[in-house]
């Protein structure tokens, strides 16, 4: 469904669909860079990948319970609780999926319920959370701890919620961006406000989601100091790809001195091969 010079917007609510998004800047291009930073899922998956799905439902759910809708969210989650979306169309009434605006002022009433219910900003504990559900430990285990393996210290659940509801908002207001430049607004601000999303995106996958690491963050700084206007992890994090906005003009900056500065120290011995073929 790709279309060159476009972006996808992919809805999945109310329906499946795929809608090409022309970029109004022409020189406008992507630089995708492979980490070779390894995640290993079956390992990883309790502390990260699991982890989260959990935290989320349970987030989903204390939020349907101190809103007061808990009886009108869907159990659409992957572990049969409510999830964000289902609260959302709870708590602020349906959303068509059309009206950007609309739906950028219904993520952003959440992100403040967020605020004002998920107080415990350092984490809940296991008895912490289960209080908050009115759930005794034991009932608390069965319904969410037991479905997949998870290990913690403490749930994260205001800064989980948090970041699903400010990067939805961050999709929306790229969209903006992308269903109509404002007008008189030079190319260059343009990506520079493009960029700024891209940014504050991988700050919250970093601080919020903890799905960012350290060599992913150097891969960011290195595209941004020469020529890049956004970066950010794509994907599920902790390793994989980095995505770097800049333009045609600008391309050669950015992917030099990531041969440079990263693969090159990272990876002594690395070939030509592995770079142009890890590079796109």
């Amino acid at each position: 469904m790709a279309k060159s010079g476009h972006a996808l917007e992919i809805q999945f609510k109310p329906e499946l669909k795929a809608v090409p998004c022309q970029f109004p800047v022409q020189s406008l291009t992507f630089l995708i860079t492979n980490s070779l930073q390894v995640s290993n899922r079956h390992e990883t998956a309790p502390v990260h990948y699991n982890l989260r799905v959990v935290e989320m439902a349970i987030a989903s759910d204390i939020l349907a319970k101190k809103l007061g809708v808990w009886a009108k969210a869907r159990r659409d989650s992957n572990l049969q609780t409510s999830s964000l979306r289902s609260v959302m169309d709870a708590y602020c009434g349906e959303w068509n999926g059309h009206d950007v605006k609309e739906g950028s002022n219904l993520v952003k009433k959440m992100i403040e319920a967020v605020d004002a219910v998920l107080s415990m900003r350092d984490g809940y504990t296991h008895r912490e959370a289960a209080e908050e559900l009115g759930l005794t430990t034991d009932e608390f285990q069965r319904s969410y701890l037991s479905k997949l393996p998870v290990k913690f210290e403490k749930l994260k659940l205001y800064q989980r919620a948090r970041h699903v509801y400010r990067e939805s908002l961050r999709v929306l207001q790229t969209l903006e961006l992308l269903q109509k430049k404002p007008q008189p607004t030079s190319d260059t601000v343009y990506l520079i406000r493009f960029g700024q999303l891209m940014n504050e995106s991988q700050a919250d996958l970093h601080h919020l989601n903890e799905s960012s690491n350290d060599k992913l963050n150097e891969i960011c700084s290195i595209a941004l100091a020469n020529g890049a206007f956004g970066s950010r992890v794509t994907g599920t994090g902790w390793g994989g790809s980095v995505v770097h906005l800049t333009t045609l003009d600008k391309l050669p900056a950015p992917s030099h001195a990531l041969t440079e500065q990263y693969y090159k120290k990272e990876f002594p011995g690395i070939g030509h091969v592995e770079l142009t073929e890890g590079n796109h």
